[in-house]
């Protein structure tokens, strides 16, 4: 079996950072590029960016994204994995910190985790948007050493039992996303769960106001732009719910899904130990 990934970052210079990515089986991904493509196209957007949502035209064209990505999930076994990381958390807040460094290993994370979601063996095609910053030779060699590492397990009757490497890494490539559907579908979820961590508080307060009849202690002015966000938030979150997806957002103050296995997956870095620091210069 091969499969593909397509990722993209969003807030790169911000507090909180994150990566998303899409994967699939490859011999879906000309269906997948159309159903993305006829989002944009009836959306009159050429290119899909999180920084533009700020217009009702890119709130109604995110709003068809999502829609089709919940249809994406079921038809074709694909499924969404971000990862956020706060920069001023214990693992971050270090003298000199590396924050390409720090990108390429929380990239790793990311994909390494979702590898080993799938079939051991499995071939993959890695496509990251493109970021003359990153070492990604470094990237490739380490995904593949970690695909190729073998787990032993212990079975009744037959004792230990080496079992086949993980997954293999057939291509890595970095593109423009602007050429590439699915890597401006992960700009999308990368944005969001950034978003949903650095709003959280204000988006309550909006949601509040929106309740009829309710005397409103405290109406904060939103910007067009954080009106768009917040109802793109709310009727994802709810659409979640409505599908049992097990994505949470007042659990963490942020998106965040209970079960990493789950199709859509949103996973909050934390410092696995005390000595878990991000790299320096």
């Amino acid at each position: 079996m091969i499969y593909i990934a397509y990722s993209d970052e969003s807030y790169r210079n911000e507090r909180y950072r994150s990566i998303a990515t899409i994967t699939f089986p490859k011999i879906h991904l000309e269906d997948i590029n159309e159903k993305i493509s006829i989002c944009l196209s009836s959306s009159n957007v050429s290119e899909f960016k999180w920084q533009k949502l700020r217009t009702a035209k890119y709130l109604f064209c995110a709003s068809k994204i999502v829609k089709t990505t919940f249809d994406i999930l079921d038809k074709y076994d694909a499924r969404i994995d971000t990862i956020i990381w706060d920069t001023h958390d214990s693992r971050h807040n270090v003298v000199g910190r590396d924050d390409e460094a720090n990108f390429e290993r929380m990239f790793y994370h990311l994909h390494n985790n979702t590898f080993k979601k799938r079939v051991r063996n499995a071939k993959w095609e890695v496509y990251p948007d493109e970021n003359l910053a990153i070492d990604w030779d470094t990237v490739a060699t380490c995904l593949e050493s970690g695909g190729r590492r073998y787990d032993i397990r212990e079975y009744p009757l037959i004792g230990e039992f080496l079992c086949s490497n993980y997954y293999f890494i057939q291509k890595f490539e970095q593109i423009q996303s602007n050429l590439h559907y699915c890597c401006q579908m992960t700009d999308l979820f990368a944005g969001l769960a950034v978003f949903s961590k650095t709003h959280y508080s204000s988006y309550k307060k909006w949601l509040e106001n929106r309740i009829p009849g309710l005397w409103k202690q405290d109406i904060t002015p939103v910007t067009n732009r954080e009106e768009y966000r917040y109802t793109l938030l709310l009727n994802f979150i709810t659409d979640c719910k409505a599908r049992k997806l097990g994505v949470s957002l007042d659990t963490n103050k942020c998106l965040f899904t209970m079960k990493p296995k789950n199709p859509i997956n949103f996973w909050h870095y934390r410092p696995q130990h005390e000595h878990d620091k991000a790299p320096t210069e």
